[in-house]
């Protein structure tokens, strides 16, 4: 994990480096946007659904970088339980050189992400007279692709996804039957660290709402006094 994000922040300090000459590109770019999240858990989650909110911060000409959060829900069991998780992280977004379009409306721009994120992890078995409750922080880290679709200077409609590989301890659910013959879920308190991965897939309209640094005032032009032109 500290390697992991020792070399994105190295790569981040290259890549400033080497687009210095671009400062009059779009840095300084301030967005904000709401996005629809599906998880494609690996285990007997199935498919979690939810939502969120980020904003991203660009720091070149190809460097962004992306703040979330997401509420995800889903089902354990066939809805002998229940899951809820929440996500808090950053990533960031590299765009390739070769394909970088500036704003051009409905063209899309594609993006390499990579970053990191929290966990909040809770499950839930459902029965009434059954109640059993775990959860966990994880930590995680994530990469994957990325395209934003303009819709307007400062529009645009953006799809990602991403495989995020989680470090923290497992629930153990285990399916049990009561004394009636109910089933329910029981979650093992014996917790042991391990590693949970998952894709997931994120939808997004986002809006460019500040130029947070410019080296020239947009609409004003470099002229030359008028007793020069004389």
């Amino acid at each position: 994990m500290k390697k992991f994000v020792l070399v994105t922040a190295l790569l981040i300090a290259v890549t400033a480096i080497g687009q210095s000459k671009f400062a009059n590109k779009p840095g300084g770019q301030l967005t904000l946007g709401i996005r629809s999240a599906t998880s494609l858990f690996s285990d007997e989650s199935g498919v979690g659904t939810g939502f969120g909110g980020q904003f991203r911060l660009r720091f070149f000409h190809l460097l962004n970088s992306e703040w979330f959060a997401d509420y995800l829900t889903s089902d354990l069991y066939n809805g002998l339980g229940n899951r809820t998780d929440y996500h808090i992280g950053w990533s960031v977004m590299f765009y390739p050189s070769f394909a970088y379009r500036q704003n051009e409306r409905l063209k899309l721009q594609p993006y390499l992400l990579a970053g990191h994120c929290f966990d909040y992890t809770r499950c839930e078995s459902n029965v009434l007279f059954e109640p059993n409750v775990a959860s966990r922080w994880s930590s995680a880290v994530q990469a994957g692709l990325g395209c934003h679709l303009p819709l307007h200077d400062r529009l645009d409609l953006s799809f990602s996804a991403q495989y995020m590989m989680h470090l923290g301890t497992q629930i153990n659910a285990v399916v049990r039957k009561n004394a009636g013959g109910l089933e329910y879920l029981y979650f093992d308190e014996a917790q042991e660290s391990g590693l949970e991965g998952h894709l997931l897939l994120t939808v997004s309209l986002n809006v460019r709402v500040a130029d947070l640094w410019k080296n020239k005032i947009k609409g004003v032009q470099d002229k030359k006094p008028v007793e020069e032109q004389q």
